[in-house]
């Protein structure tokens, strides 16, 4: 997820026992390095099965806190709008468990948040690197790959470019490796940038890997997130 030095993103959760795994919920902002008394208004972006997905709140004495319910766990996009006219775009993982309130944890994927990572892939594991990317992005990283590249660009001087300006490479290795892949490596040890296999901090072929949580509604996702993120800060690049 993505989330700002300036505030803190909290929520709560609470079961309906009424409904089945149906919950009611809240999120909010609290203080981070400034006061949310110099913020206008907060909008928040919610799951498209929302009728009204776009919500918008000004009252500054409840935190900004807006509360909704439903069954699914999915990512809000949050969109603070301070006084000054600053925008500041933070997003998080909804948890939905039983009389659930986050800690500071919650907040503390956005060292990540300044890390650019380029996607080493085969055209067989195109797959693979658009999971990785949305977990790693949903964890505040900017990511890139070969798939971003615009119709008519020179492929060899976007991959250069693209390697020179990231922090690392991941690399996807499989037995399909392509003479593309293999090009950027080399590009990516001639710039002097650390490459990292993927399978170093991801077991793709364990039945519950990151990878078999990647839909929204499943409940693993938010502590696969959480683990990948872990791991990642392990890594030095």
């Amino acid at each position: 997820m993505m989330y700002s030095k300036e505030y803190n993103v909290r929520q709560s959760s609470e079961k309906d026992s009424s409904r089945k795994d149906y919950y009611k919920w809240a999120v909010w902002i609290e203080n981070g390095g400034s006061d949310i008394s110099d913020i206008d208004y907060v909008q928040y972006l919610l799951h498209s099965t929302f009728k009204n997905r776009f919500r918008k709140i000004s009252e500054v004495s409840t935190g900004f806190r807006m509360k909704s319910s439903g069954w699914g766990e999915f990512k809000i996009e949050i969109s603070v709008t301070k006084k000054s006219g600053e925008s500041i775009q933070m997003s998080h993982w909804l948890n939905l468990k039983n009389d659930f309130q986050d800690t500071d944890e919650v907040n503390k994927e956005s060292e990540l948040n300044s890390k650019k990572l380029y996607i080493s892939h085969s055209d067989a594991d195109i797959r693979k690197a658009q999971y990785l990317q949305i977990m790693l992005t949903d964890l505040g990283m900017d990511v890139v790959s070969t798939s971003d590249v615009e119709l008519g660009a020179s492929l060899k001087d976007y991959i250069t470019e693209s390697i020179n300006s990231s922090d690392a490479v991941i690399s996807i290795n499989s037995e399909t490796g392509s003479d593309w892949q293999k090009a950027e490596i080399k590009i990516a040890n001639e710039l002097d940038k650390t490459v990292i296999p993927m399978e170093s901090f991801i077991n793709i072929k364990k039945k519950n890997s990151n990878f078999s949580s990647i839909s929204g509604t499943d409940r693993s996702y938010t502590e696969n997130l959480k683990d990948l993120g872990d791991k990642i800060k392990k890594i030095k690049f």
